[in-house]
């Protein structure tokens, strides 16, 4: 029998604060039951509602005296559930930490790039990614897992795979995954 080396949980997409929360504790009792070693977040953390283009597609948008209230109170939401998630990774001794950003949260980028004296609402500043101890990488990018054969990225680019949550590839490696809210994946020796 081989044995494990490494064992990880993926969470994609999770849209706080519009999220499934029925869906999300049971995500996180996944994460105190497994107990990883290796945590993935794909992305999609944020909504980012008030920063989407969407939102204000043929309207002009309002003053940032309005915006920012908005933007700080969903920030708030998304933190809040971002430390549930670290606060299980804390008790389950879990150091490796991934994160993806996703399309979602890219939207904080760009509102960014239209206000460049506002850093503080890029989304690694905003949601503190850095301060959580996640590795994080750019929307788009495709990252390996340090100790694994595993790649990862949030997906989404090309029509064909608009709903992919992960690219993995790997050769002689055994992975569990499960495309559903959380992904579990076991790597042998």
């Amino acid at each position: 029998m081989k044995k494990i080396k490494s064992r990880g949980v993926i969470f994609g997409d999770m849209h706080f604060p519009l999220h499934d929360e029925g869906a999300f504790s049971c995500a996180l009792k996944v994460i105190e039951t497994v107990k990883p070693n290796v945590f993935i977040n794909l992305g999609d953390f944020a909504e980012g509602e008030m920063v989407s283009h969407w939102r204000w597609s043929r309207r002009k948008r309002p003053p940032l005296e309005y915006q920012l209230p908005l933007i700080d109170k969903e920030a708030d939401e998304v933190n809040m559930h971002m430390d549930r998630i670290d606060y299980v990774l804390d008790q389950v001794g879990c150091k490796k930490r991934y994160l993806a950003m996703g399309n979602h949260d890219n939207w904080y980028n760009a509102f960014v790039e239209e206000n460049p004296y506002l850093e503080q609402y890029k989304p690694e500043n905003l949601f503190k990614i850095k301060e959580r101890g996640y590795k994080w990488y750019p929307y788009g990018e495709i990252f390996k897992v340090e100790g694994t054969k595993l790649y990862a990225y949030h997906g989404g680019h090309y029509e064909r795979q608009c709903k992919i949550l992960a690219v993995i590839l790997f050769t002689d490696i055994r992975t569990i995954v499960k495309e559903v809210l959380f992904n579990i994946f076991q790597v042998f020796m």
